[in-house]
């Protein structure tokens, strides 16, 4: 289906890029991540949050409603392909360790963007009082 291959997070980020173009592929790549990450919610405490709003921001995009710097998008659907991919530094098999990987990445990518993280924040906050306001 998705199988992307990559093993490294550089990988990631070039498969990203394919994302980009293909909207259709996006949102299942998306959706796939949604629901390995609540398979496996006890192994992600740590960047659940970090993830979640990944997750908000790409689905905000989709959905032609936020438009983030390419450069934190990409990095965004970066780290879910990277997530998605079973078999990549430490792989998710693995008992414990298997996403210890997978949550630095995530971590990372969310610091590096902090700034923009933020703004994503204040404009869902805004978008959804503005959503309340009309009803």
């Amino acid at each position: 289906m998705l199988r992307s291959g990559v093993k490294t997070f550089e990988e990631a980020q070039t498969k990203a890029e394919e994302f980009v173009s293909s909207k259709n592929k996006l949102a299942r790549l998306l959706c796939v991540s949604m629901r390995k990450a609540k398979q496996n919610y006890e192994f992600l405490l740590a960047p659940w949050e970090s993830l979640q709003i990944l997750f908000r921001m790409i689905r905000a995009w989709l959905g032609g409603r936020y438009s983030p710097p390419i450069l934190t998008l990409l990095g965004g659907i970066a780290a879910l392909v990277y997530f998605f991919e079973p078999f990549d530094m430490i792989p998710d098999p693995i008992p414990v360790l298997g996403y210890l990987d997978d949550a630095a990445v995530i971590t990372a990518v969310v610091r590096m963007n902090l700034t923009e993280i933020s703004r994503f924040r204040n404009w869902e906050t805004s978008f959804r009082n503005r959503q309340l306001q009309k009803y």
